[in-house]
Protein backbone atom coordinates (compact mmCIF):
# COMPACT_ATOMS: atom_id res chain seq x y z
CA UNK A 1 0.00 0.00 0.00
CA UNK A 2 1.43 3.37 -0.86
CA UNK A 3 1.71 6.64 1.02
CA UNK A 4 -1.51 8.25 -0.72
CA UNK A 5 -3.56 5.63 -0.14
CA UNK A 6 -2.56 5.17 3.51
CA UNK A 7 -2.90 8.57 4.08
CA UNK A 8 -6.92 8.00 2.33
CA UNK A 9 -7.55 5.19 4.66
CA UNK A 10 -6.23 7.06 8.07
CA UNK A 11 -8.49 10.00 6.38
CA UNK A 12 -11.56 7.41 6.33
CA UNK A 13 -10.68 6.08 10.17
CA UNK A 14 -10.38 9.42 11.52
CA UNK A 15 -13.98 10.58 10.11
CA UNK A 16 -15.44 7.16 11.16
CA UNK A 17 -14.17 7.71 14.68
CA UNK A 18 -15.55 11.43 15.01
CA UNK A 19 -18.69 9.15 14.46
CA UNK A 20 -18.34 6.39 16.85
CA UNK A 21 -16.96 8.52 19.57
CA UNK A 22 -18.93 11.63 18.79
CA UNK A 23 -16.36 14.17 19.03
CA UNK A 24 -15.92 16.11 16.06
CA UNK A 25 -12.83 17.06 16.92
CA UNK A 26 -11.70 13.95 14.79
CA UNK A 27 -13.33 15.08 11.79
CA UNK A 28 -11.43 18.34 11.80
CA UNK A 29 -7.86 16.30 12.02
CA UNK A 30 -9.28 14.42 8.54
CA UNK A 31 -10.48 17.31 7.23
CA UNK A 32 -6.87 19.03 7.45
CA UNK A 33 -5.07 16.02 6.36
CA UNK A 34 -7.27 16.40 3.49
CA UNK A 35 -6.22 19.72 2.47
CA UNK A 36 -3.13 19.85 -0.57
CA UNK A 37 -0.02 18.42 0.86
CA UNK A 38 1.39 22.24 0.02
CA UNK A 39 -0.53 23.60 2.66
CA UNK A 40 -0.06 20.72 5.08
CA UNK A 41 0.61 21.72 9.07
CA UNK A 42 5.10 22.44 9.38
CA UNK A 43 5.40 22.80 13.51
CA UNK A 44 8.77 22.82 14.52
CA UNK A 45 9.30 22.24 18.66
CA UNK A 46 9.93 26.07 19.40
CA UNK A 47 6.46 26.28 18.83
CA UNK A 48 5.15 23.07 20.81
CA UNK A 49 6.99 24.48 23.50
CA UNK A 50 5.82 27.76 23.41
CA UNK A 51 1.85 26.24 23.58
CA UNK A 52 3.42 24.12 25.99
CA UNK A 53 3.77 26.58 28.78
CA UNK A 54 0.79 27.74 28.57
CA UNK A 55 -1.34 24.34 28.05
CA UNK A 56 1.05 21.62 29.84
CA UNK A 57 -2.26 19.21 30.48
CA UNK A 58 -3.07 19.34 26.94
CA UNK A 59 -2.26 16.73 23.78
CA UNK A 60 -1.16 18.58 20.71
CA UNK A 61 -2.47 17.10 17.63
CA UNK A 62 -0.05 18.28 14.40
CA UNK A 63 -2.05 17.39 10.90
CA UNK A 64 0.73 17.05 9.59
CA UNK A 65 4.96 16.95 10.44
CA UNK A 66 6.74 17.86 13.21
CA UNK A 67 10.34 19.29 12.84
CA UNK A 68 13.09 19.49 15.30
CA UNK A 69 13.50 23.08 15.58
CA UNK A 70 13.99 24.38 19.21
CA UNK A 71 14.18 22.46 22.04
CA UNK A 72 11.18 21.92 24.87
CA UNK A 73 11.59 22.80 28.29
CA UNK A 74 8.58 20.44 29.84
CA UNK A 75 7.41 17.16 28.45
CA UNK A 76 4.74 17.60 26.10
CA UNK A 77 2.33 14.64 24.80
CA UNK A 78 2.25 15.12 20.70
CA UNK A 79 -0.08 13.09 18.29
CA UNK A 80 1.40 13.49 14.72
CA UNK A 81 0.72 12.29 11.07
CA UNK A 82 4.69 12.42 11.40
CA UNK A 83 7.75 13.14 12.98
CA UNK A 84 11.29 14.00 12.68
CA UNK A 85 13.87 12.05 14.06
CA UNK A 86 15.56 14.69 15.77
CA UNK A 87 11.99 15.68 17.24
CA UNK A 88 11.00 12.68 18.08
CA UNK A 89 14.14 12.39 19.99
CA UNK A 90 14.32 16.12 21.91
CA UNK A 91 10.45 15.16 23.14
CA UNK A 92 11.44 11.87 24.65
CA UNK A 93 14.75 13.11 26.21
CA UNK A 94 12.48 15.78 27.93
CA UNK A 95 9.77 12.81 29.40
CA UNK A 96 6.78 13.57 26.20
CA UNK A 97 5.31 11.32 24.64
CA UNK A 98 5.21 10.98 20.65
CA UNK A 99 2.05 8.87 18.79
CA UNK A 100 1.22 8.69 15.15
CA UNK A 101 -2.38 9.61 14.21
CA UNK A 102 -2.66 5.96 12.38
CA UNK A 103 -1.72 4.50 16.54
CA UNK A 104 -4.33 6.48 18.30
CA UNK A 105 -7.36 5.32 15.76
CA UNK A 106 -8.53 2.54 18.44
CA UNK A 107 -7.68 4.45 21.79
CA UNK A 108 -10.68 6.52 23.36
CA UNK A 109 -9.68 9.68 24.00
CA UNK A 110 -11.41 12.98 25.44
CA UNK A 111 -11.36 15.51 23.13
CA UNK A 112 -11.65 18.65 25.27
CA UNK A 113 -7.78 17.06 26.05
CA UNK A 114 -6.93 17.47 22.50
CA UNK A 115 -5.28 20.97 20.51
CA UNK A 116 -5.04 21.18 16.71
CA UNK A 117 -1.73 22.83 15.97
CA UNK A 118 -1.64 24.10 12.32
Amino acid sequence: MNKKSKTIELINELKKKAISDKQMIWRRIAECIEKPTRTMAVVNLYDLDRLGKKNNDKIFVVPGKVLGNGDIALPIKVIALDVSKSAEQKILEKGGNVQYLAEIIDKKIEGSKLIIVK
